[in-house]
C-alpha cells in the first residue's frame, strides 16, 4: 500500500517538474505549446490503451466492462478534469504490479507537458487536478470493481480528447 502511494506522488509530481521546466525556459514554451498538445493526446490515448488491454486480459463480466466504458466516455464530456479519471485508472490497477508501474510512468511523462502548459494558467486548475487526483485515490478501497473502474477510466481519456 506505501509503495502505491509513493509511486502515485511520483507520478503526480510531473505536474510540478512541467511546471519548473517552464520557469526554466519560459521562451520555448509558447512555441511548443502544439507539441506539448500533440504529447498529451499521444500520452492518454497511450493510458487508456493499457488501461483497456489490462481489463481484457483478466477475467470478468464484458457487457459491464463495455457499459463502464461508455459511461466514462459520457461522464468525460461532463466533467472536464482529467487528473480524476488518470488517478481512477491508476489507483484501479495497483493489484497488477506490471500494469501499475507502466501507468505511473505513463502519467509521470503525461504530466509534464501539462504542467508546462499549465503554467500560463491559473493556480486554480493546478490545484483542481491535485484534489482530483486525491479524490480518485478512494479507487484503491474498491478492489472488487478495478476491471469497471479501470474500462472507465479508459473510456473518459478517450472520451476527454
Amino acid at each position: 500500500m506505501l509503495k502505491v502511494i509513493i509511486a502515485s506522488f511520483i507520478a503526480f509530481s510531473g505536474l510540478f517538474l512541467g511546471m519548473l521546466l517552464a520557469q526554466i525556459a519560459p521562451d520555448e514554451v509558447k512555441p511548443g505549446k502544439k507539441y506539448f498538445s500533440i504529447l498529451q493526446y499521444m500520452l492518454s490515448t497511450a493510458i487508456a490503451i493499457v488501461l483497456l488491454y489490462n481489463v481484457i486480459n483478466s477475467q470478468g463480466q464484458y457487457l459491464a466492462i463495455v457499459a463502464s466504458f461508455a459511461v466514462g466516455i459520457i461522464l468525460a464530456m461532463l466533467l472536464k478534469i482529467k487528473y480524476i479519471y488518470l488517478g481512477i485508472g491508476l489507483f484501479s490497477s495497483a493489484l497488477a504490479k506490471d500494469v501499475f508501474a507502466l501507468l505511473a510512468s505513463l502519467i509521470f511523462i503525461y504530466s509534464l507537458p501539462t504542467g508546462t502548459l499549465l503554467v500560463r494558467k491559473k493556480v486554480r486548475l493546478l490545484l483542481t487536478s491535485i484534489l482530483a487526483f486525491a479524490i480518485s485515490s478512494m479507487a484503491l478501497f474498491m478492489p472488487l470493481f478495478n476491471n469497471y473502474l479501470a474500462a472507465f477510466a479508459a473510456g473518459a481519456l478517450i472520451g476527454r480528447k
